[in-house]
């Protein structure tokens, strides 16, 4: 749910701009001003970069959403029931105070606590619940036309964004926290109980169970050891810094290329190849929604088989060629208006670029960032995460209704030159990590080895596809280092 509700928001001012009562009602926003309006989330993300690792580390991952959902609901309301730009304007900037701070806790969550068969799999399909909501805001939108000039047009569309994290907050009361963060708290017991409830039936003394807490727990003495966990060695080794590379291209190549456009302005697109009636405009962008969760669902449940850097690459090509294939046609559509071959050609090119958007750099967005981490750093380089998201969404929803304004379909040849950089730069730099725990996977990362070696587990969890290279160089660490785990520390 809560990436729902962060779809929700994502496509929430796309949805307006189809309202005719919104338009009026804030006197047709535009150019600069829109997109002012649109980047207050992103000053709210602002506000929050330096707190976020204390608040996902020390409050806890089911705390942290807590409190981050709290506030994204309060922002929620202020929006419904704003009188004026600026009230307007506050909610936004209070959703996204609230927003990162449950997004990053329920990303941790989700990749800490699922069972490692099914790890990639449900981290990836939390991306879809993004597309979901996205949807919900463009039907949300077209049912409300029919209420011809009532104000609620567009009140029940922002109130609606409300539903996902009350959602939330009811269901953390049967959602357990993380055992990854329990461990670090030195609640052995408890973590062990639900590593035990979650992965195998309540038994405690399940292979796979106690090889999990074992790895988990000599995994965060090994960095308390080291010193991982301090600010000042987070960049100290060539991993780490190539981990902080990897989550930048990550975070910005899912928001900046391209996909802005898609998210926020597809109703500025539809118009400029001659689609201006709300009704049609509106039912386009709810096929939109569709069409995004389909892909990314694809993407998401192929990420444990083709492999995480096979998608980012392939979706990356795949954007690459429709989106000079568009560029081209929207060129043609100047010289030749009201083509409507031509109109067509344009939106079935923006179909199909969003699809490989989606079932890549969607898909693998609270999947990849997540597993690179090692627990140690992972709430630290949150904070980069969240200024990098943050900076990402502003320069987007700020800049792209300018550019599409003022030049047009001229503004798609700059995503063409940053697609065929980050092509490049993910060949360079992302590694292959599928298969084992969330801890073997920051191990095959510090490898740089994209061919992990068969599993050598027992018959019952053979289907667990964990690399015996990983596994034995854990095991090994864990004979040398046994007498930091105390077993039955219940605090």
């Amino acid at each position: 749910m809560r990436s729902f509700q962060l779809g929700y928001d994502e496509t929430l001012f796309n949805s307006l701009l189809a309202l005719p009562v919104w338009n009026r009602t804030f006197n047709d926003p535009s150019g600069s001003r829109l997109g002012l309006m649109a980047a207050y989330v992103s000053f709210g993300h602002m506000l929050t970069v330096p707190v976020i690792h204390m608040l996902v580390d020390n409050l806890g991952r089911k705390r942290a959403i807590f409190l981050g959902c709290i506030i994204s609901t309060t922002g929620g309301f202020v929006c419904t029931f704003s009188r004026t730009e600026f009230m307007f304007n506050s909610g936004r900037f209070i959703i996204g105070i609230g927003q990162p701070i449950s997004q990053f806790g329920t990303m941790c969550l989700i990749n800490e606590l699922v069972h490692p068969r099914l790890r990639g799999a449900s981290s990836a399909l939390n991306m879809s619940s993004f597309c979901v909501g996205g949807m919900a805001t463009v039907w949300i939108a077209f049912f409300c036309l029919r209420w011809g000039n009532s104000d609620w047009q567009w009140r029940f569309v922002t109130l609606a964004q409300n539903l996902a994290p009350i959602t939330l907050l009811m269901g953390l009361f049967v959602t357990p926290e993380s055992p990854r963060w329990l461990i670090g708290q030195g609640k052995h017991d408890e973590a062990l109980r639900i590593l035990a409830k979650y992965h195998a039936n309540g038994n405690t003394e399940d292979e796979l169970v106690q090889q999990e807490f074992h790895e988990i727990a000599t995994h965060i003495q090994q960095d308390i050891d080291a010193g991982n966990v301090h600010w000042r060695n987070l960049l100290q080794s060539a991993g780490n810094r190539r981990r902080m590379l990897v989550l930048t291209l990550a975070v910005s190549g899912t928001l900046v290329l391209g996909s802005g456009i898609a998210r926020n302005y597809s109703t500025i697109v539809l118009k400029s190849i001659g689609i201006k009636d709300p009704a049609r405009i509106t039912a386009i962008n709810g096929g939109l929604g569709f069409w995004f969760t389909i892909w990314t669902s694809a993407g998401a449940l192929s990420a444990d088989k083709v492999g995480r850097r096979t998608l980012y690459l392939g979706s990356t090509i795949g954007m690459l060629l429709s989106l000079c294939v568009i560029t081209g046609l929207s060129a043609l559509f100047e010289t030749h208006t009201n083509n409507t071959p031509i109109a067509i050609g344009v939106l079935v090119s923006f179909f199909v670029f969003t699809a490989f958007h989606q079932a890549g750099w969607t898909a693998l967005y609270s999947l990849y960032l997540i597993e690179i981490l090692p627990f140690s750093i992972r709430g630290k380089a949150l904070n980069w995460t969240n200024f990098i998201q943050a900076s990402s969404v502003l320069s987007t929803n700020f800049l792209d209704p300018i550019a599409l304004n003022a030049i047009q379909w001229k503004y798609y040849l700059v995503f063409i030159g940053l697609e065929v950089v980050y092509l490049g730069l993910v060949w360079l730099f992302f590694v292959e990590t599928k298969g084992g725990t969330i801890e073997q996977a920051s191990i095959i990362f510090d490898r740089g080895n994209s061919k992990p070696a068969s599993p050598t587990v027992s018959e019952e969890h053979k289907d667990l596809d964990i690399p015996a290279i990983q596994r034995n160089s854990i095991n090994t660490s864990i004979s040398a280092e046994k007498d930091c785990v105390v077993g039955n520390d219940s605090n």
